[in-house]
């Protein structure tokens, strides 16, 4: 991307996975609700990208060897605690964990899919070369349709909680009204 910049272009191979680590973490905690769900989880979860923001550093500060060995061993951590966390939402019963897990699984298929290719695992095809995108598509797709479930549960439990409120008001107009007939009487 940069070819008269080459030490950003040294820089771009760990602070661009270290800043989608963040941003995957990030988007976990919001769209899971991780905090309500458990500060423990939290806590691993902010660990883990201040290991990211360590690798960051060390890459700018020269340490590139360092910075690649740490940020390998972290995205797998962070890539299993992620399922790990959507897999334990899931089982308390949040329906957008599941087309998040959905999501999240298929996009690592396709990194190991990826990774086994370029060390002669599986042969090099059209499949194999553009499973990252492949993946990576399949993914924002699935998340689509996690974010229209989320709006349509949103809008159901607006329904419900305008249904109650006007059934609210309905009783108290009744109260009210019955009061009045009661008062009128006694005048």
């Amino acid at each position: 991307f940069w070819p008269n910049a080459p030490w950003l272009s040294n820089q771009s191979v760990i602070l661009f996975p270290a800043l989608t680590g963040i941003a995957a973490i990030e988007f976990l905690k919001t769209f899971l609700q991780v905090k309500t769900v458990s500060k423990k989880f939290i806590w691993i979860l902010n660990a883990l990208n201040i290991f990211y923001i360590v690798n960051c550093v060390l890459s700018i500060a020269g340490q590139h060897q360092l910075s690649q060995q740490l940020l390998q061993p972290n995205a797998m951590i962070a890539s299993l605690v992620i399922v790990y966390i959507a897999i334990y939402i899931l089982r308390k019963g949040n329906r957008s964990a599941g087309f998040f897990l959905f999501a999240w699984v298929t996009f690592l298929v396709g990194i190991i899919v990826f990774i086994m290719k370029d060390i002669g695992v599986i042969p090099y095809n059209n499949f194999t070369t553009y499973i990252l995108q492949i993946g990576s598509a399949i993914e924002v797709v699935v998340l689509s349709f996690a974010l229209a479930d989320k709006i349509n549960i949103f809008r159901k439990e607006k329904e419900a909680s305008q249904a109650l409120a006007l059934e609210a008001a309905e009783e108290n107009a009744k109260i009210v009204s019955e009061q009045n007939v009661m008062l009128e009487n006694k005048v």
